[in-house]
């Protein structure tokens, strides 16, 4: 991700070289000192910016359409209305690359992008994108081609009548969010959060996607974030409080195109599935999921309260869990905390314990053991090794909350099994455990947290978006 940090970094200094300087000096919509006109007289890699001082609202009459490279540095309190008639921002050249940057933009309409519709390259940063809303997709932002970077940035109670109630992601490029926010956007269709449509990869960075949702009556996906193609790469983060027919927190799907989810270093906490896959739901795609906890979701009315698996007619759904801790889940019929409803489960140095289900509450199906499991309560699940816990085994678990990095854990209290439960060669490939603290070289944890870890310099800030 450092690579990432100076790309970006490169990005922004060739837009800004020889490049001459707008300023705006009125909130009107249109006439001289407008947004409208700074825009207008643009050439390309200019920059406008607002005369200090000035803040306010500005109402769109019309859309502000952007054909080519500008960076547009907002001061705090401007904000720009599409007064529930217009979408505010199109950029509709593919070759424009366009930095927004410190500006609010709110109740935009639009069929798609109710706030941004982007063909080009974009790059927000602190930006807060509220209260827009699209007759069919992406509520706040709809990249039709080209990338797109949110950084510092806010996307909040938007809505889409199709997919995507924050974003709709059909980039053709690499696209990237960090430290954002995506909270309390909802669609009729799949991506209460986030809809991810593109072959290419999505990451999301110490980010927190929470309390969006998909409509509940009828079967939509992806409460908070849909994917389907592509890769899908979630590290240090928060993923919370959503909510969804299928996938409550995250589905990934392969329909057609296959796809990958990544997940390390992060939560996945309180989302509920009416049917199944509260947490986390793996449809037919590869998932890997390591040093991440997975807690307090539910399955209301199906399986897989912490996550489900199900091959699709495209593909065979496999997820690898390393060093992860699922608990505390509910599913209604099986599988508390896993529910295997076909594919490929693997299981290494990961801790299964105080799921709730009808039958098998920890893990419905078989797996494969690559290493020290513990499953509290195994039921009818096959594939345990010798070197995993004991059935019953107690692993004397702390509720969910701070105890240092990025994202909420579930602590090992003293006395634990899990601790220390690790030799040399268990340890090796986890330096660390999900908060980004240290692990020993031997004699680590199972599960995701390590007691006595020792603090590094910040995980996330290290990983290139500073």
């Amino acid at each position: 991700m450092a690579a990432f940090a100076s790309v970006l970094l490169l990005a922004l200094a060739t837009l800004s070289a020889h490049a001459a300087t707008l300023v705006v000096t009125s909130l009107a919509d249109t006439g001289a000192g407008s947004l409208r006109e700074a825009i207008a007289a643009a050439s390309a890699n200019d920059e406008i910016v607002f005369a200090p001082g000035l803040e306010g609202t500005i109402t769109l009459a019309s859309s502000l359409a952007i054909t080519r490279s500008v960076s547009i540095f907002g001061n705090a309190g401007i904000v720009i209305d599409g007064a529930n008639a217009v979408r505010p921002i199109a950029i509709t050249d593919g070759t424009a690359q366009v930095t927004l940057d410190r500006l609010v933009i709110q109740h935009g309409l639009a069929d798609d992008g109710g706030a941004i519709f982007s063909v080009g390259t974009l790059v927000l940063n602190e930006v807060t994108l509220r209260d827009n809303h699209a007759t069919s997709r992406g509520g706040a932002l709809f990249v039709s081609l080209g990338r797109f970077t949110i950084v510092d940035s806010t996307i909040a109670d938007n809505e889409a009548v199709g997919e995507g109630g924050g974003i709709v992601d059909l980039s053709t490029s690499p696209s990237f969010i960090s430290r954002s926010q995506i909270t309390g956007n909802m669609s009729n269709g799949p991506g209460g959060g986030i809809r991810h449509v593109s072959t290419q990869p999505l990451t999301i960075v110490g980010s927190t996607i929470s309390g969006n949702q998909t409509a509940l009556t009828t079967s939509t996906i992806g409460g908070g974030i849909a994917s389907q193609g592509g890769t899908l790469s979630i590290s240090y983060s928060s993923i919370v409080a959503n909510q969804s027919w299928f996938g409550g927190g995250v589905i990934v799907q392969n329909l057609a195109t296959s796809g990958t989810l990544e997940l390390s270093n992060s939560l996945v906490a309180g989302n509920t599935a009416t049917s199944d896959g509260g947490g986390v739901f793996v449809f037919g795609v590869l998932a890997n999921i390591s040093n991440s906890t997975i807690a307090n979701n539910v399955a209301a009315a199906g399986g897989g309260g912490g996550v489900s698996m199900q091959n699709s007619s495209a593909g065979t759904a496999i997820a690898l869990l390393s060093n992860a801790t699922v608990a505390q889940n509910r599913a209604t019929t099986n599988g508390g905390g896993i529910g295997v409803i076909s594919g490929a489960l693997t299981l290494r140095n990961s801790l299964l314990a105080g799921n709730v289900a009808t039958t098998n509450s920890d893990l419905n199906g078989a797996f494969t053991s690559q290493g020290v499991n513990l499953v509290q309560t195994r039921g009818t699940s096959t594939g345990y090794g010798g070197n995993d816990f004991a059935n019953g085994t107690n692993p004397l678990l702390g509720n969910l909350t701070f105890n240092g990095g990025p994202t909420n854990t579930i602590a090992l209290q003293p006395g634990s099994p899990a601790i220390n439960a690790l030799n040399a060669a268990g340890c090796t490939g986890i330096p660390i455990d999900q908060r980004g603290f240290a692990r020993p070289n031997s004699g680590c944890d199972v599960g995701a947290y390590e007691v006595g870890g020792a603090p590094l310099p910040d995980a996330l800030f290290n990983s290139g978006f500073e």
